[in-house]
């Protein structure tokens, strides 16, 4: 690489832009969900309303309309939560006002997160005719049984019906979210209910592995003896090794960690996260990220409190400033889930240093062991190497 990263304080604007907006709503909790989530009590209007507040406030303070230029929304992300919850008309009403205040890109990709048993064929439909044309449906197994243990509202047959209500509506992008690593669960069990979600015809797959969070229902079973224990770790290995090996024979790609997609079919939004673009965020516990010149990004957290949320919007949560330590280490522990790798003169452009600095060494042994390549200015993990993502940045971190 080239050393005059000092220099390089344009061309923050050309990068490429984002927007999620978090629903926090459930019917119910599940079992293992750690995540913040709230039983539907109050008004979706009010949400909506303010959400769409802090959108239009947010996008017209100075320093974020210097920070994102001309520049329009590549992807829009509508998380949760179960967003399948808010009705399409509050959908639309958001859309309108991020098409009129920031833009959207003529090939914008535009999610939305649906839970089996949310939204039915018409739900699905509207969202199709509001411009919504990307979907990831909660499907997390087709056996009933690890559905009951995981506290997900919804069968096995709602979930396949959920996949069919999609094709229907005409939508080409289908997601389905995947759990594996569950309590009692084999890697004979993983593969049966690999194939049953592959056969549905989605063209994006999400694996998760369970994790048992303190406080939630599962994890005091877990360890009050009720249920079964999770799997070890060479087990959950060997199931990673199926899913690479089966889903590879069907035309997926395991292009970050967690996710395998058809050719041209990778999640845009994501994939912006993993590559160090810039991201805006609306609803609480929101985190917004943009890079201002070389060397400084600020970051705004909003506030998890959704009642502080709804009376105080932005102002209730925090704001920090990155510097280029902070740059270097969140672009390694990103971009090192990323089959592409990390563009080394970009993370260069954003932390204003060289993000190798004193790392060559180790970046070279990484390299004969096999977790690592440099070729050029991009440096990526190999197969064996996503599996250990974080413990590599870590270990390259400054």
């Amino acid at each position: 690489m080239d050393n005059d990263w000092g220099s390089q304080s344009m061309g923050m604007t050309s990068r490429p832009l984002g927007l999620y907006v978090h629903f926090p709503f459930c019917k119910r909790k599940c079992s293992y969900c750690a995540f913040l989530s709230i039983p539907l009590d109050a008004p979706v209007r009010d949400y909506t309303d303010a959400v769409i507040h802090e959108l239009e406030s947010f996008v017209s303070e100075e320093e974020v309309l210097t920070a994102v230029g001309n520049r329009k929304l590549a992807s829009v992300y509508f998380g949760g939560g179960t967003p399948s919850l808010w009705p399409a008309g509050h959908l639309e009403r958001i859309l309108n006002v991020a098409r009129k205040s920031l833009g959207l890109d003529s090939s914008c990709e535009v999610s939305i997160e649906v839970n089996p048993g949310t939204a039915d064929a018409r739900a699905l439909q509207e969202y199709r005719k509001i411009g919504i044309n990307r979907i990831s449906i909660g499907v997390q197994s087709l056996d009933d049984s690890f559905l009951r243990l995981l506290g997900r509202l919804h069968d096995s047959t709602q979930a396949k019906e959920s996949v069919r209500f999609a094709e229907n509506a005409g939508f080409q992008d289908i997601s389905i979210d995947l759990m594996f690593g569950l309590p009692g669960q084999t890697p004979a069990m993983f593969e049966k209910d690999l194939q049953a979600v592959a056969s549905l015809g989605c063209t994006h797959l999400s694996l998760y592995e369970l994790t048992l969070e303190s406080g939630t229902p599962l994890r005091r079973r877990v360890e009050q003896g009720e249920v079964a224990g999770l799997p070890d770790d060479d087990i959950v290995a060997s199931m990673l090794d199926i899913a690479d090996t089966r889903l590879s024979a069907l035309g997926f790609d395991r292009y970050e960690v967690s996710n395998l997609a058809k050719e041209g079919k990778e999640c845009r939004h994501n994939s912006l996260y993993w590559s160090g673009g810039d991201y805006l965020a609306a609803g609480p516990a929101g985190v917004t990220l943009l890079y201002m010149e070389a060397g400084r990004a600020v970051r705004w957290t909003n506030t998890r409190e959704i009642p502080d949320y709804m009376s105080r919007g932005r102002k209730a949560g925090t704001k920090e400033v990155l510097g280029p330590r902070d740059i270097t280490r969140e672009g390694l522990l990103t971009g090192l889930r990323f089959k592409k790798g990390i563009d080394l003169k970009d993370l260069a452009k954003r932390a204003g240093v060289d993000p190798l600095a004193g790392a060559m060494d180790r970046i070279r042994m990484l390299e004969v062991e096999g977790f690592l390549t440099l070729k050029g200015d991009v440096l990526a993990p190999t197969r064996l190497g996503m599996n250990l993502a974080d413990r590599l940045a870590l270990e390259l971190s400054p």
